[in-house]
């Protein structure tokens, strides 16, 4: 017996077996079988998301890269040209567009809207004065587009909240109430998305690479004999238009901060908004001073978002309950929803008007204004968002 057992020790190439027949794996084995799974499935996953996409571009922000290349002793790549920025962006956003208009993912959706903006900065900071030319006309379309998401974004959002509000109320009759509130929301919620969806199917925006390609080469930004040099002058007016962002951000703290106006104050995060994506541009083109800043406003932005949300939904639950036959057959659960909501609203106004007064004097404006102070010496700019950015009635995204 000792000599069988030492013969199948000897062996070892063979995996023992259980009572019915099947392998036994060893734990040693399973861990090494599941590391082996998890380095196929993100190698995979990666072929799928970038490999097979049509692109010559790197893929932005990826830090692992800029790793690797320092263990290995390599100097990191070049940072990335203003074109390859717009291409970039734009393959992003095109990605994104098939699969919104053929499936309801929330995550594509909110994510169309994020790279909308997106390209939507870096192009009125490249055609600063792109009011009436092709440029202009790009830049209209992705508005366009990412207006008429919004009605659908919001429904996303409040879907959320609410479906997690009933989940967390006991009493049932306020259940009833914020039912009906739910039922409300999910048609309009198609409607939304039938109006979207008819907006998003419009000639311009799916021959809108063609037409950023049009627009880089009329700049002579599609030529490699001068890249130092744009890319010099793009960095110089990037910061420009980020001091253009920063100005109009603090004159709209200020508003917000001595009205607390609903109007100011989402006035204010939209402003907050347009300063982080500008910022962005400049990160992407190789800037790395303001990531600690970056992050921040990205703070402020759902911040001031959570708020602009419960307001969101508490119009939206005054609009599914003011029905005369809801209120005659069932006042007291209407009763109970008001009164949550009033709570609710003056909790979240005392909030806005703590963080808005506490802005003034935070300590990332000091570093922020360094930076400026850094890159100073640049000419007076009006505002590029008046080209493409009228305050949008959305919520957090």
């Amino acid at each position: 017996m000792r000599a069988a057992r030492a013969k199948s020790v000897a062996a070892g190439s063979e995996a023992p077996e259980n009572r019915r027949g099947s392998t036994v794996v060893s734990d040693k084995q399973v861990a090494t079988t599941e590391a082996d799974l998890r380095r196929i499935c993100l190698a995979a996953s990666y072929h799928d998301v970038v490999e097979n996409i049509p692109c010559s571009l790197p893929v932005l922000n990826q830090p692992t890269d800029d790793y690797r290349h320092t263990r290995a002793g390599i100097s990191p790549p070049t940072r990335i040209q203003p074109a390859d920025l717009v291409r970039e962006r734009v393959r992003r956003f095109m990605k994104l567009l098939p699969e919104v208009l053929n499936s309801e993912r929330v995550e594509a959706v909110h994510d169309l809207r994020v790279w909308s903006r997106r390209l939507q900065q870096v192009l009125v900071t490249m055609f600063a004065q792109a009011q009436d030319d092709p440029a202009g006309s790009v830049i209209r379309s992705l508005r366009r587009a990412r207006r008429g998401l919004s009605g659908w974004r919001d429904c996303d959002v409040l879907m959320v909240l609410l479906d997690r509000r009933l989940r967390r109320l006991r009493n049932r009759e306020e259940q009833q109430a914020w039912r009906v509130v739910r039922d409300y929301l999910a048609q309009r919620r198609e409607k939304e998305i039938r109006k979207a969806r008819h907006r998003l199917a419009n000639r311009k925006l799916f021959t809108l690479a063609q037409r950023t390609d049009q627009l880089l080469k009329h700049r002579g930004l599609d030529s490699t004999s001068n890249d130092e040099a744009v890319n010099t002058d793009f960095t110089a007016t990037v910061a420009e238009f980020i001091r253009a962002a920063y100005a109009d951000w603090q004159a709209a703290l200020a508003l917000a901060a001595k009205t607390a106006r609903r109007a100011d104050v989402h006035g204010f995060r939209i402003k907050t908004k347009q300063l982080r994506y500008r910022i962005e541009v400049a990160r992407d083109l190789g800037d790395k001073e303001l990531i600690v800043q970056l992050n921040w406003l990205k703070w402020l932005q759902d911040s001031l978002g959570q708020w602009h949300d419960r307001a969101e939904l508490a119009r939206i639950a005054t609009e599914a309950i003011a029905n005369p036959e809801f209120l005659l057959s069932g006042p007291r659960p209407a009763s109970l929803l008001l009164r949550r909501l009033a709570r609710e609203l003056a909790t979240e106004a005392a909030k806005v008007k703590s963080l808005l007064a506490a802005l003034r004097d935070h300590s990332e404006l000091s570093q922020f204004e360094a930076w400026l102070a850094d890159h100073g010496g640049v000419r007076d700019s009006a505002s590029a968002d008046e080209v493409s950015d009228q305050p949008e009635e959305t919520l957090s995204t």
